[in-house]
């Protein structure tokens, strides 16, 4: 058989990434990773008076180093998205494809081909990330945050070490896996692992202390964390059993389609009817049951949106003046700080509604009306029917219990049920532009567009063999 230059010159290119993201492609990527990194610092900064702020500094406080951590989950995250969907063309499953079998009998070098692509894709995810980097790092000028160079040097070279390790350990483990489903199984696995090693080492610690990242030496400092010591050292062996493998095993031998086997029916002569062998039987259940997990993930989101909606809408209806209840409990959205650390900005707080019969001890938070007003403050006294109030954080230069008051008992109404941080935050982030907008398209793309998206879905999780239609023998 004659084969042109065009044609080989098709299946060498296969061996490569650079066909699969061009040169233009790389600064569209990087300039898409710093819009979508401003934007989610934007959105972000809408909920920074809540629960969030407190358990996430690294990603809320208003800093350089704050969007190039959220920079770098958004490039992981990206990456992992497209080795995965790309699988067969940006890993070593492609040798499974018998993408190098015609070079190699060609005597064309396996130990090169090898070489250049891991190359080729360490440096092209590298310029992506580089350039992103830099492009979010520009835009972020127009926040006028006090530049450190320290830790963004730093932060560069956590994520592109976190990035490379991803990479790297999405090819080795292609060679081993065929089917994507299953190596996306194993690289959450893999991440999974990679985390609990950070926690292990103090790696996750050392990145989240700003004072630390300011001293790049730090991270390769194995008395404060031998995680990176222990990511260069898998980078190394990866690569070397990468080329080992594919030198010695997969690329010599040429791999028989035995999808086109599994998907083989049998065509009665008499009946003119198809019967699938026991393999595509299993194939065709479990596919089956992967329709109906979708469609119930899908439906429980749709309820889960629409009943935010509802219960916005609800918390909505109260206000200062008219009040509502829910089976004797009043919610309420706190916006002061004048009672920390008992209750916080933004938090979600449920009154117990009670009447003048009820007992009220010292030290409980209750909720009261005086000349038309909403009151929360603490209970810090009781002399028969007259109770002594007042809030817990004073500003500082004011003198403690300066607005202490009395209160008669018929005047409270509610005392404090319980609080919940996390659903004052979500009821914030509702209460904005960019919420009300989520929360409005994303009910409305899941019931309109529920059978593409399901299928979508689907097809991310299976092999994409290109051809997809069952040989009749």
């Amino acid at each position: 058989m004659i084969y042109t230059k065009k044609h080989l010159d098709s299946l060498l290119s296969c061996s490569y990434i650079e066909r699969e993201l061009g040169k233009r492609q790389l600064m569209y990527i990087s300039v898409f990773l710093g819009i979508v990194t401003i934007a989610l610092h934007s959105l972000l900064e809408t909920v920074s008076e809540s629960v969030i702020t407190e358990i996430f500094p690294q990603i809320m406080l208003p800093s350089y180093y704050t969007i190039a951590f959220k920079y770098n989950l958004i490039a992981y995250v990206f990456f992992f998205i497209l080795f995965m969907y790309k699988y067969n063309s940006l890993t070593f499953a492609q040798i499974n494809k018998n993408k190098w079998y015609l070079l190699k009998k060609m005597n064309h070098s396996i130990d090169s081909m090898i070489i250049l692509k891991i190359i080729n894709t360490t440096l092209t995810v590298a310029t992506i990330y580089t350039l992103g980097f830099i492009v979010t790092m520009v835009m972020a000028l127009l926040f006028k945050y006090t530049f450190i160079l320290g830790y963004l040097l730093s932060l560069y070279i956590v994520g592109l070490i976190d990035i490379l390790m991803l990479v790297w350990s999405a090819m080795f483990i292609s060679l081993f896996i065929k089917k994507r489903r299953f190596a996306v199984l194993c690289m959450i696995c893999f991440e999974a692992a990679m985390i609990l090693l950070q926690n292990l080492t103090g790696y996750s610690q050392l990145i989240k202390d700003r004072y630390l990242m300011t001293f790049t030496g730090n991270l390769f400092d194995i008395k404060i964390s031998s995680y990176t010591f222990i990511i260069c050292t898998l980078l190394v062996g990866t690569t070397t059993a990468s080329c080992i493998f594919a030198k010695n095993h997969s690329a010599f031998y040429f791999n028989s389609n035995s999808h086109e086997a599994e998907n083989a029916a049998m065509r009665d002569y008499k009946t003119n009817k198809l019967t699938l062998n026991d393999k595509n039987k299993s194939s065709s259940f479990i596919g089956k049951s992967f329709s109906i997990l979708l469609k119930t993930i899908l439906m429980i989101l749709i309820a889960v949106s629409i009943g935010g909606n509802v219960f916005i809408l609800v918390l909505a209806m109260g206000s200062s003046t008219k009040e509502f209840s829910i089976g004797g409990y009043i919610p309420y959205i706190v916006q002061s700080t004048s009672m920390e650390n008992s209750i916080y900005k933004n938090d979600l707080v449920l009154f117990k509604r009670v009447d003048t019969s009820s007992p009220i001890e010292i030290g409980s938070v209750v909720i009261f009306r005086e000349e038309g007003t909403v009151y929360i403050e603490q209970v810090t006294g009781c002399d028969k029917n007259i109770y002594t109030v007042d809030i817990t954080n004073y500003p500082e230069f004011v003198t403690d219990k300066l607005m202490e008051k009395e209160v008669y008992r018929d005047k409270i109404y509610g005392i404090l049920y319980k609080t919940n941080r996390w659903i004052g935050a979500f009821v914030l982030f509702a209460n904005t532009f960019f919420g009300r907008i989520l929360l409005f398209v994303i009910p409305v793309l899941l019931i309109f567009f529920s059978k593409q998206l399901a299928e979508f879905i689907k097809r991310f999780f299976t092999q994409n063999n290109g051809k997809t239609e069952k040989q009749i023998i």
